[in-house]
């Protein structure tokens, strides 16, 4: 793509960089990759797949690090990606029509961040249109950022970790819009000793970063998430009933409220938990996992009806079928009798997920109760529940 500089940082991705490499062919006409202190076969990759290499100390900065690329890129558009994420040939098109735009605008990409289950509390399971990768995961969950930008001097990141150029591309009144391009994140199903040593990297940075800055509350649901992964519940608490407080609406002061919820369940205090998982909802309905916590809880409860209610409201909310409403659905349906309901939302959810063994288990024992026959021969009994995922530790 003739109008595209791609900008990356690496330090010790040899690992990874074959794969980028073999991906990637032909997607950019300019390369920069600003090296932070490898010591493995990274420059010689990079050197010999044709892109240019800076060379530039790490100062425990993800921006200043990306935006000495920035500096470099040489096209009209700039592509952020990392050595161990993907962009699936069958998305270039997508690419490649954004680009014939003129560069006055940014894309939000969505990244799908490759995990097992049981590792992050916003797990979803794969999909049927999940591209053949290198994965050792079950499932991933999505975070999103400004990912496709225009190459301008005044747009440079911002943000210690989990940076971004949001703030700029507002200063400069340029409008942000989706862009149906799946960014493929890898790293999580890496090595675990990998993923071990990037957390103790970032509770180093968002440490710093919330000293910088102890309003900011997106640094405030990062250091609870790490809080809560390495065991520390009070740290943890204390920081989400700041974020409860803050502004209302706001995702981090969402996801935080979440979370003390899930504190005060484990807690004994189901009716405050009922209540902070009621308030998430009423701040921000597209917050899926709002939905798919408050929809366990009542179902928890012995509280089918009020269950079953609240997914006749959410389907409503995500339409097309979101697997993890669906999943819900299987489960209350299942509790209350109502096979045939079930039965369809356990045929609807592995048309999206046809790979979800344990559904298609709980389907086939369905068919078999209902008397509408089996996909296959596996299981036998009584229709059993899909099992949840209350424990799930991580962010």
């Amino acid at each position: 793509m003739n109008n595209l500089s791609l900008v990356m940082i690496v330090k010790d991705a040899a690992f990874w960089l074959p794969g980028f490499i073999s991906a990637h062919e032909g997607l950019a006409a300019d390369w920069v990759a600003v090296d932070t202190g490898s010591t493995d076969a990274t420059p010689a990759l990079l050197a010999r797949a044709g892109a240019r290499i800076l060379h530039v100390p790490w100062r425990d900065d993800f921006a200043e690090a990306r935006n000495h690329g920035l500096a470099a890129a040489r096209k009209p558009w700039v592509l952020l990606l990392d050595a161990d994420e993907i962009i699936a040939p069958a998305d270039r098109p997508r690419l490649e029509a954004a680009l014939r735009q003129e560069p006055r605008l940014g894309y939000l990409m969505e990244a799908r961040n490759y995990c097992r289950r049981g590792s992050h509390r916003e797990w979803q399971p794969l999909r049927a249109d999940t591209p053949d990768l290198p994965l050792e995961a079950d499932g991933f969950f999505v975070s999103r950022r400004i990912g496709l930008f225009p190459n301008h001097p005044g747009i440079r990141f911002t943000g210690r970790i989990h940076e971004t150029v949001l703030p700029a591309l507002q200063r400069l009144a340029m409008p942000v819009i989706p862009l149906d391009v799946p960014v493929h994140h890898l790293g999580y199903a890496g090595p675990e000793q990998v993923n071990r040593d990037r957390r103790d990297r970032y509770r180093t940075l968002v440490e710093r970063k919330l000293e910088e800055d102890p309003g900011d509350w997106q640094a405030m649901i990062e250091m609870a998430g790490i809080d809560l992964e390495d065991g520390r519940l009070p740290q943890a608490q204390a920081l989400l009933e700041r974020l409860a407080q803050g502004p209302r609406g706001l995702r981090p002061v969402v996801r935080g409220t979440a979370l003390l919820a899930e504190i005060r369940e484990g807690q004994g205090d189901l009716g405050q938990a009922r209540e902070l998982l009621r308030d998430v909802v009423r701040q921000d309905p597209g917050f899926l996992f709002g939905w798919i916590r408050l929809i366990r809880h009542e179902a928890d409860g012995g509280r089918w009806a009020a269950a079953i209610e609240l997914l006749e409201l959410a389907d409503g909310m995500f339409p097309g079928g979101e697997p993890l409403i669906l999943r819900e659905a299987l489960r209350c349906r299942a509790h209350v009798g109502d096979l045939a309901g079930a039965l369809a939302a356990a045929d609807a959810l592995l048309e999206i997920c046809p790979g979800w063994s344990e559904i298609r288990s709980v389907r086939d024992r369905l068919a078999k109760a209902s008397g509408h026959g089996s996909r296959n021969d596996e299981g036998t009994g009584s229709p059993a529940e899909p099992g949840g995922d209350r424990q799930e530790p991580g962010l």
